[in-house]
């Protein structure tokens, strides 16, 4: 277990149980548990795909390298984005952090300007595209698996990309813009499944193996360097598709739930107005 990965997950878990504890205690419900499994499970996804027999087994296996970009990209950072963590985070945090924080958030703020630019979706979409995209060129990529700074920076850059295409989605606090409508969010989830399964297809489909980091080690796990890079291809397709579609029905659901909710509001006129003249009268 990395040192440098579970210091600051396991920090992070400690602030966030202890803000979400002062929270729950005024907030009885389902879905305050339900949060606090999504920011735990999301913090277990990142600690599993850095900090586990998963990290040394990515440099032995092309194929187990796209399954800890995956935990990374299509499991923590949506699952710790749906937590909603912002308030437990700071009820979390000593109250002079609290304070420093909640500045840098204010309407004003140069950081919230900042914010509301790259959470915005067509920066949001194209930083995580981009991101995807050049950590997969061979250069790129296999000076990432020779350096342990680099190949930090690489999950970084993707983990960072991820909250970033999945904000607009998910739209937890802070609400630093209005959340897109459906139809946008919809299309948008589909050109971001569109150009995964891209990239997943171009992997599959390469006549040889791209990365020579994994030429070294020939057969490893009963694989030739070409059927594993195969294999990778189809892990990123298929996830990647299968977590789109469930976000995309997500938002057909949420839409759906308060189309109806509009409409038997409308249908309903409620009680009679009461009157308070007395039928004697």
């Amino acid at each position: 277990m990395r040192a440098a990965v579970a210091i600051p997950v396991v920090l992070l878990a400690i602030v966030y149980t202890r803000g979400w504890l002062r929270i729950s205690h005024t907030r009885r419900s389902a879905g305050v548990w339900a949060r606090a499994a999504l920011a735990i499970g999301g913090l277990g996804a990142v600690m599993v795909a850095l900090s586990s027999p998963a990290d040394e087994l990515a440099h032995e296996l092309f194929s187990a390298h796209m399954v800890q970009h995956l935990l990374l990209v299509s499991v923590a950072a949506p699952a710790i984005l749906m937590s909603n963590p912002l308030a437990a985070t700071l009820w979390g945090l000593p109250v002079w952090v609290r304070r420093h924080v909640c500045r840098l958030l204010a309407a004003a703020s140069p950081a919230r300007r900042l914010f509301q630019a790259v959470t915005f979706t067509p920066v949001a979409w194209m930083a995580h595209a981009v991101v995807l995209w050049v950590w997969h060129l061979p250069l790129v990529y296999d000076a990432a698996l020779d350096g342990r700074i680099m190949h930090d920076a690489e999950h970084m850059l993707f983990f960072t990309s991820a909250l970033l295409y999945w904000w607009p989605v998910i739209a937890p606090a802070p609400r630093v813009r209005i959340p897109p409508p459906p139809v946008i969010v919809i299309g948008y989830l589909v050109l971001g499944a569109f150009q995964t399964s891209a990239l997943g297809l171009w992997l599959m489909t390469r006549s040889h193996a791209l990365y020579a980091a994994y030429a070294v080690t020939p057969g490893a796990w009963g694989f030739t360097p070409l059927e594993d890079q195969a294999w990778g291809g189809v892990i990123m397709w298929t996830v990647s598709a299968v977590v789109d579609i469930a976000a995309v029905l997500a938002v057909l659901f949420r839409f759906f739930a308060k189309d109806g909710q509009r409409a038997s509001a409308v249908l309903d006129p409620g009680p009679p107005p009461r009157d308070n003249r007395s039928v004697d009268a």
